[in-house]
This record gives structure tokens, sequence and C-alpha cells, in this order.
């Protein structure tokens, strides 16, 4: 029996294939370089399958080519059409190769983009079984599902749960959101001097407009950044007004992208509670505020200020303020929903989450199937505290992201979790 797996640092995955005993595969050994093959970097002067993957119906591969065009990296967009769908049918007979070798297969999270996604996709319709793990907001630990598209309803439990306890306040704090330290200037100029050689060698006359574009588009960016924000608020507090806190998610980004379903435009969820609000008669506020680590052009956000009732707020105004003056946070999946709830007020989301089934928590396709109003009534903080305690049994030992600082201590209990999951795994196919 041999079982993949995918998405791993190198480092984390040669230790795993040192402390495993039995038959592992990775995509690297077979001389498959995911990360690489994502961004176009495949040769192209290679042989190239001539046909797709046999055993897939039409609209299966409909399925995979949209995973594959869903984002458009810098160095496809310099692809042709016909070098695109042959680097689609490369990727896709490379992973249909893999699957083919191996019985089951662990992800260290969920599809994101690309060819991890194309890969999650295939092994569905092939029926392999797939365990994903994706990170928590806890350091530490991560949640394991056997499911894609319902991995927080269907969550893998562990025997032996964390011991982790919450404050009841708006505050959180979350190594992600920590401040990214910059890159230095000189290996910057490297990196766009090589940016400029490689777009030469595809078009000489297209090159520098390709190289200028992201210059042009940081000019707009800081003008965007200029405008006349609201740089404090001042909440509307009587009995029939509703004050609403909708923070921005970083995108592209997992949390939209896969979480958000139908709502991961959003622009589109604004815009849609903006509707149901009014359709209501509800009185009320939506103030928006943009992701602080948002760093490209955002100008698709301003034609929400052609509605009297939505306020774009300066970034610098603290979110922990926002949540305690406002009656209730909106949210697609973000972590400020669950700072609204455990520090006693109600959250809207739009998207799926860890903290859905929490008390207080009001699903918005769920709103719009009961047609009911939407309650700024306070969370009881003791229900919330006695759901957080049962949910730690959906908590894993492992942090598998090496970007993130807290990655180093925890890297011997991440082998030791992964390396128990490989070991289930091929238990449950004995």
């Amino acid at each position: 029996m041999i079982l993949g797996l995918s998405g791993f640092d190198a480092t984390i995955t040669a230790a795993i294939k040192g402390a495993y005993a039995g038959e592992l595969l990775t995509l690297e050994d077979l001389g498959f370089d995911m990360a690489s093959s994502d961004k176009g970097l495949v040769d192209l002067n290679t042989a190239y399958p001539i046909a797709p993957v046999h055993d897939l119906t039409v609209d299966q591969l409909r399925l995979l080519k949209a995973d594959f065009d869903h984002y458009s990296t810098r160095r496809r967009l310099i692809l042709n059409h016909e070098e695109q769908n042959m680097l689609f049918l490369h990727i896709l007979a490379r992973l249909a190769d893999y699957l083919d070798r191996v019985n089951a297969l662990l992800l260290s999270n969920l599809p994101h983009q690309g060819t991890d996604a194309i890969l999650s996709r295939l092994a569905q319709i092939r029926s392999v079984p797939v365990w994903y793990f994706t990170p928590s907001i806890f350091d530490g630990y991560a949640y394991l599902s056997k499911s894609c598209n319902k991995f927080y309803k269907e969550l893998e439990k562990n025997a032996n749960p964390p011991q982790i306890s919450i404050d009841n306040t708006a505050k959180q704090s979350v190594t992600y959101m920590d401040p990214v330290s910059g890159v230095p200037p000189i290996k910057r100029l490297g990196s766009k001097l090589n940016t400029f050689r490689e777009f030469r060698q595809y078009s000489k006359d297209y090159a520098a407009r390709l190289f200028l574009r992201p210059l042009l588009s940081r000019h707009f960016h800081r003008a965007y950044r200029r405008m006349p924000w609201q740089k404090d608020f001042h909440p509307d507090h009587s009995a029939d007004h509703l004050n609403i806190y909708f923070p921005l998610h970083l995108q592209p980004e997992l949390t939209t992208s896969f979480m958000g379903q139908a709502y991961s435009d959003q622009c589109l969820a604004i815009s849609t509670l903006v509707a149901v609000l009014k359709s209501q008669d509800q009185a009320f506020t939506i103030y928006v505020k943009e992701n602080p680590k948002q760093s490209f052009d955002q100008r698709q956000f301003l034609h929400l200020l052609q509605s009297d009732e939505v306020i774009m707020i300066d970034r610098t105004v603290p979110s922990n303020r926002l949540i305690e003056e406002c009656d209730i946070v909106a949210t697609i999946t973000g972590t400020a929903g669950w700072e609204a709830v455990k520090s006693g007020k109600p959250a809207l989301i739009f998207g799926t989450t860890w903290y859905e089934n929490a008390p207080g928590v009001i699903v918005f396709d769920d709103l719009l199937t009961q047609k009911a109003l939407i309650s700024k009534a306070p969370v009881d903080s003791a229900l919330v505290n006695q759901w957080f305690s049962a949910h730690l049994s959906a908590l894993h030992a492992g942090q598998f992201d090496p970007d993130q600082k807290s990655f180093a201590p925890f890297f011997d209990r991440s082998v030791d979790t992964v390396v128990g999951i490989l070991d289930k795994m091929n238990e449950g196919r004995a």
C-alpha cells in the first residue's frame, strides 16, 4: 500500500519519510515540482500529451480546466492560448499518473488554487481517499477532515484534545496577522530585473508594458490610500438602528476563494446584505474596513460608496473598537466573527468557517431561507465558552506552514501527528 503526501514543506516531508515505516510517495518523487508547474515554468518545448486523461468526462475536464484558469499567475499570463492548454494537459497527466500510484492522499491544507485544486478534484473524481489539514488560529494546532466540500462539518476528532483558554473580549492574538518583514532593496531590485528578462524572452515589445503595469498600479494604489476615508466613526445607538462592522479579507486567499463559497466576492456579499436589510425596512449602517495587509489596488470597493448605508472606514481605526461599538460583525469567514461572539456580539457569516456552529453565529444563507430579521441581542459568553471547550477535540497538534514564526517550536510534534494520521490511513485501507 502506497500513501501520498502533498503540499508539505521539504524539511517536514523529509522528517516524515524518516519516521514513517510504510511506503510514502510525493509528487517531487516523480520529478514534478507542484509550485513551479503552477506558475507555468514547465519547459514548453518538451513533449506534451496530445490528449487528456482518457477516463474523464467532458464536464469533469471543464471543472479541472476551471481550476487551472481560476488563478492566472504572472508567468501564465504571457503564454498564448495553445501554450496554456498544453500546460494544463501536461499538469493533468502528471497528477493522474501520481494518483494511479497511491492508495490514499494526505494534504497539508485545503486547496487554494491551481495545481493543488486540480489534484484534490481529480482525487475526488477517481475515488482516491483524501485527508485534508488546514491551519487553525491557535498556534501549533490544525484541523483535519476527510471532506473538502464539507470540511468544517466533518472534522476528525482528537482523542487527546489541547487545553486552550479564551478571554471573552474582542482581542485576539493571531500570528498570521503579525507584520511581515520587508524584502531588502537589493533583493527586490534583483527580482524585478529577473521578471523583466523573463518578459523579454517572450515579447520584446510587450515586456515594457508588462513590467511597468505593477509600478503604475502601485501609483494608483497610493492615490486610493489618500482618499478621504472616514477616520473615525459615530455609530447610531438608537434601538431601531443596526450598526454592522464588515472587515474585508485579504485577497486572493483561501478564506474567500474557497471558504467563501458563493460569496467569494466580498462586494457581492455586502451588496446582497444591503438589499436584504432594505427589503426588511431595517435602519442600518455598514462600516467597511480594508484588510490591513492588503497591498494591491482595491478600487473595486469604491462602488460600495454609492450606497448611503455603507461607510468606508480608514484602516487605522482599531478593529477591536469597531467590534465593541457595533451591534454585529459581518464577515465571509474572518476571525473578527469569532472575536465578536466570544465578546458577546452576534456574528453574521457568508461562507464556511470553524466557528460556524458557535452560539451567536448567524449563517447568511440560513437567514435568507428563514426570512428572519438580524438580531443584535447579546450572546451568552458562558455558552460560547462551553461550545469552545467541546470544539477543542477537533484540534490536532501540528504547524505545517514554515512561513509562520511558530513553525520551528512545533516541528517534532507536527511530524508525529502526520505519521499517526498516515498509520490510521493504512489501517483504514487494510
